[in-house]
């Protein structure tokens, strides 16, 4: 008894399979964790190292080159990054595509590290860690007119108590001060104790200090004396005695001890709809498994909740039915069962949270990039219901209503089954799973339908329901299995794709292997106990009304339709094929001449726009300011602008990995976030209300570089990044002025710049001769010079979550001028007290703020932006040429294409071989099917005619080629291969019968037709609504919708006609033409 007989005969497994894959997919819809695309894996490792006091100069000597050479020697690298700022270094190391196992990787780095010699004393920390991807996800912020003390207060308390939550994320702090306990000399105390500054740090920081004071070992025990250090405390520190070869004094009579914030010249402000004022930002970044949306809506849920308690107007919350009805029920238990949501405790912790938001205090919700998960998952959810919807009324209308309801339940349970394979294989559902599912939509139905079609034929000969049943499955069990195989096949290449895009794309071929496998349980072993049922309720009148109407004369005349022309095309199978090879030779000449044109990935709307401003170096704070409060004016003149912050005296760098950090501090930065009103909120794009504010602000010469990007929340970046390495700086900046002027020749190449942040002022301290008389060294001077301006950590301590630092340094009037500086006092180690100006010269100068290095190089990036309607792949074709020239013009500097060109050419290198091997897999599995090892070239030399389809259908829907068109390609293949298969074998069961060749395929075609139509209908259908969605969310995706639906439109007519005359030419048992 075959596998059929058995699951039709004893069918209580196959009901129970069903129930199972039915309710574990709806449970597995709501638990899934969801993104907005697949995590990324960027098999990384970094080195972080600390150098208290440390210029970025000093830090690439003393540390970045040595861990350079340490790690180039490793097998497992491929690529060093550093980048390198005040007191901190960062070096990333990427490994190779071949590392597997990345633990192992970043093991091998930190003992590279380990063993390197010489590393200076004073750095505190070398650190290597596996780098771990994040996503920022929302910012909450708290703004208003009060006291820097009280927002910091607010801001604390919101941190403590959305880190209680289950499932929080990341969060990060921004526009606050550390506190810090300043204690501030004037520059004669050193004179009167004869210490210098470095040694004064030094006694204080021993008596803050806890230690152990010895072990005395007694006759029955062991006592152990530890020394306990004084209260931090402004007033314990006060009593601190400092002695001096002249006697002690307390340290309140030396210097000013004040519990403060650090020193860092930072100010920010928000401007939104609730108000405005100073602001702190709380951000919170998705890591590992977090699930996007829960994070957002808990923190949107504290917020309201907090805001609810102090009694300030906002909307009220939206409650799903079940949060409603969790809320009775945890009402009604006085509660004691709790089934609410995380965002509904999370309200309740904010309306409950000990003490009301102060009144000058109000918190808004920003960059909200969540809401770009929740837009396009219902967008595309919504889309799959009415692509359903359509399927299902087509289905109705093609087949008999029992069978097409049987049909639609198939497609639904195969659905359910791949969200729950989704599940245990821990898949998430993002932008790329969702659409995976809506692709294969027909490939599902197609199962369904050649099985069903072929038990329902079965059925109407005359046989007995079980029998037609087991017949029409069984006749159908192997080509069915072959076009799932093939199908699997045929997504193979993306497994191939390398770097940030095939850790995006990986996740397709999974989700879609799941649902045919599932859909191939479906159809073979639970379908046809429905379809044998079905037909023993099937009444025994005569078909009649549309039934009869649609089997009598539609169908009929369609398939007399396709015989008259295929006929035709069989007489002359040469010319048809030429015709098909010409249509797509000429298709693929419009691809070459940029009609349509190409872009790699294209941008999707954003709801969160950063101007970054860099004026020269030097410039006062308040003149930045000035430039940063009028991008924030033109921004907030626009209807579209929903709120806006400020940031001057530093720039954060926002990632959409590595989420966001300090790029760097200085009078001459700034900043402005620019949030906007949610997609479905404007009918302007982004870039139109980008390019509206930029317009309005007007020329600004002052300034060095003032550019606008936005976060998408996906695989972003600028559109045109070149990279120029050198270890000679005149050069490399020469080269890189040379890049700036070619790319300011291309129209429609906006926001030129670079990433080199300038250069910082810096006091350098040069030793005089007689200095040495004194025993005092230029390392000696220049350290007390140093714990003078910057000060000294002479203790650290953690209060609130957070390390207090307790600095010595001279006092600020001395620390703001040359002048005072040059003429305060070194102390010698004998105790000497010598005016600075006796023993060495102070010297203004300019140094590096911070430095990049690329593979053991210093580098700069080249940056650019396109307007609208200018693809960054069609200026990269202008722009090379004038690459080339440069690069002749500077021998000895690398330049070479980063970011988004360089992601581009690592996803295209590794994309023939996944071809090549998803052609051979495929033609192995159809020599197995159809025994024979000519008919599966035929088949495969009809996959290249789809690019007829998919060229056309771009430039009729006006849309670009992307490389989401190249997957809908793939998948276009897979249906391909499937609808052709199924004729070839009824065409290979013909011909056994012993009918000729030409009528044979004839035969073939009448029998196919309908399955074929049915299939290049219902995958047209399911993609239509996400076709003619107008939404800028659904931008993104319709390019590879265009590809699958147009090109299987063009598919079906080289299926039906095209194929069979390729099986004519290879088809070696034709009778040789006459000669006479």
């Amino acid at each position: 008894m075959s596998l059929v007989e058995s699951v039709l005969k004893r069918p209580t497994g196959s009901n129970l399979l069903a129930w199972v894959l039915l309710l574990t997919g709806l449970y597995s819809a709501t638990s899934l964790t969801r993104e907005f695309f697949p995590e990324s894996s960027p098999e990384s490792a970094s080195v972080t190292a600390i150098w208290p006091g440390a210029a970025p100069e000093d830090l690439e000597e003393g540390v970045v080159r040595r861990v350079e050479d340490a790690l180039v020697e490793l097998d497992e690298v491929d690529r060093v990054t550093a980048s390198v700022l005040e007191e901190t270094a960062t070096i990333m190391v990427e490994f190779r595509e071949s590392v597997s196992d990345v633990d192992k990787a970043v093991d091998e780095v930190q003992r590279a590290v380990d063993a390197i010699p010489d590393i200076p004393a004073e750095v505190e920390r070398l650190t290597v860690t596996e780098f771990e991807p994040v996503l920022p996800v929302i910012m909450l912020n708290a703004f208003g007119d009060a006291d820097e003390i009280v927002r910091k207060r607010v801001l604390k308390d919101i941190e403590r108590d959305l880190r209680g939550m289950t499932g929080m994320g990341r969060l990060v702090l921004t526009g606050i001060r550390d506190d810090e306990i300043s204690v501030e000399f004037d520059p004669l105390a050193s004179v009167q104790v004869g210490r210098s500054l470095p040694e004064i740090a030094g006694q204080i920081g021993a008596a803050m200090d806890d230690g152990p004071a010895g072990t005395v070992l007694g006759a029955d025990r062991i006592t152990t004396f530890r020394g306990v250090g004084r209260e931090e405390s402004v007033e314990a520190i006060s009593d601190i005695r400092i002695s001096g070869p002249g006697g002690s004094w307390p340290l309140s009579d030396l210097a000013s001890v004040d519990a403060t914030f650090d020193d860092t010249p930072i100010r920010s402000r928000y401007a939104g709809v609730a108000g405005s004022g100073a602001t702190g930002t709380i951000t919170v970044y998705k890591t590992g498994d977090q699930d996007a949306v829960d994070i957002a809506r808990m923190v949107r849920a504290y917020a309201a909740g907090r805001r609810d308690a102090a009694g300030r107007d906002q909307p009220r919350l939206s409650w799903g039915w079940f949060e409603r009805f969790a809320a009775s029920v945890y009402a009604s238990s006085d509660a004691k069962i709790d089934l609410r949501s995380k965002a509904q405790k999370a309200y309740e912790t904010g309306y409950t949270a000990p003490g009301l938001l102060p009144e000058q205090i109000d918190l808004s919700i920003s960059s909200d990039l969540a809401r770009f998960i929740e837009g396009r998952i219902d967008l595309l959810a919504r889309n799959a219901a009415m692509g359903g919807v359509l399927v299902f009324v087509l289905l109705l209308l093609a087949l008999s209503w029992r069978t097409a309801w049987w049909v639609f339940v198939g497609l639904s349970l195969a659905l359910c089954g791949t969200l729950t394979f989704m599940a245990l294989a821990g898949t998430t559902l993002n932008l790329l799973t969702m659409f995976g599912l809506i692709i294969v939509i027909g490939l599902l139905v197609d199962d369904a339908i050649v099985v069903s079609e072929n038990i329902e034929s079965y059925g109407e000969a005359g046989h007995d329901p079980e029998t037609a049943a087991i017949l029409g499955t069984k006749q159908v069990f192997w080509p069915v299995t072959a076009t799932i195989a093939t199908s699997i096949v045929a997504f193979l290449p993306l497994s191939f794709i390398r770097g940030q895009i095939g850790d995006l794309m990986g996740a397709l071929p999974a989700v879609v292997a799941c649902a045919l496998i599932t859909s191939l349980i479906e159809s073979l072993l639970i379908l046809p106990i429905h379809m044998k049922h079905s037909l023993a309720a099937r009444p025994k009148r005569a078909k009649r009304g549309w039934s009869a109407f649609r089997d009598n004369r539609l169908l009929p005349t369609l398939q007399d339709g396709h015989a008259w022309l295929l006929r035709r095309a069989l007489r002359r199978p040469a010319l048809t094929v030429s015709i098909a090879i010409s249509t797509s030779i000429f298709c693929l000449g419009l691809v070459v001449a940029g009609k349509p044109p190409f872009e790699f990935l294209p941008t999707s709307d954003s709801e969160t726009v950063i101007a970054e401003l860099r004026m020269p170096v030097g410039t006062p704070v308040g003149e930045t300011e000035k430039i940063v409060r009028r991008i924030e004016s033109a921004a907030r003149s626009m209807p579209e602008v929903k709120g806006v912050s400020g940031l001057t005296g530093a720039q954060a760098s926002v990632d959409d990995t590595s989420g966001m950090t300090l790029a760097g501090t200085g009078s001459h930065l700034g900043q402005v976030f620019i949030e906007l009103l949610p997609v479905e909120s404007r009918v302007r794009e982004s870039k139109t209300v980008t390019a509206d504010i930029r317009d309005r602000i007007g020329p600004v010469p002052q300034a060095e570089r003032l550019v606008f990007t936005e976060i998408q929340g996906g695989p972003a970046g600028r559109a045109i990044t070149i990279e120029v390495a050198s270890e000679d700086d005149a050069r490399r900046q020469a080269a890189v002025d040379a890049l700036k002027a070619v790319l300011a020749g291309v129209d429609g190449v906006v926001d030129i710049g670079d990433d080199d942040p300038g250069e910082r002022r810096e006091l350098r301290v040069e030793a005089k001769p007689s200095s040495i008389t004194l025993g005092l060294s230029e390392s000696s001077i220049g350290q007390q010079v140093r714990t003078g301006l910057l000060g000294s950590v002479a203790h650290r301590f953690a209060l609130d979550g957070e390390e207090v630092d307790l600095r010595v340094r001279l006092d600020n009037r001395t620390r703001r001028s040359t002048a005072a500086m040059e003429q305060s006092w070194i102390v010698s180690a004998m105790g000497i007290p010598v005016p600075l100006a006796e023993v060495a010269s102070l010297r203004e100068a300019t140094a590096p703020a911070s430095i990049r290095r690329v593979d053991r190089r210093r580098t700069t990036s080249v940056v650019a932006d396109c307007r609208p309607d200018l693809s960054p792949e069609t200026a990269m074709q202008a722009i090379r040429p004038g690459l080339e020239r440069v690069q002749l013009e500077f021998p000895g500097v690398i330049i070479d294409e980063g970011g988004r060109q360089r992601q581009l050419s690592r996803a295209f290198a590794s994309l023939p071989i996944g071809f090549l091997a998803a052609t051979i897999g495929i033609y192995m599995i159809l020599c197995l099917l159809f025994a024979s090892m000519r008919q599966p070239i035929a088949v495969l030399a009809s996959i290249p005619f789809g690019i007829i389809g998919v060229v056309l259908g771009h430039l009729l829907t006006g849309y670009n080629l992307t490389f989401l068109s190249l997957v809908g390609f793939i998948a276009l293949s897979g249906i391909v291969v499937n609808d052709s298969l199924v004729l070839v074998e009824f065409f290979n069961r013909k011909k056994a019968e012993g009918v000729e060749t030409i009528e044979a395929l004839m035969a073939a075609g009448r029998r196919r037709l309908r399955p074929i139509l049915l299939t290049t209908l219902t995958t047209v259908l399911g993609l239509l609504p996400l076709m003619l969605e107008q939404s800028f969310q659904a931008k993104f995706l319709i390019p590879m919708a265009i590809s699958i639906s147009f090109g299987l439109i063009s598919a079906t007519v080289l299926i039906l006609v095209v194929l069979p005359a390729l099986l004519v030419l290879f088809d070696t048992s034709r009778a040789e033409p006459s000669t006479h």
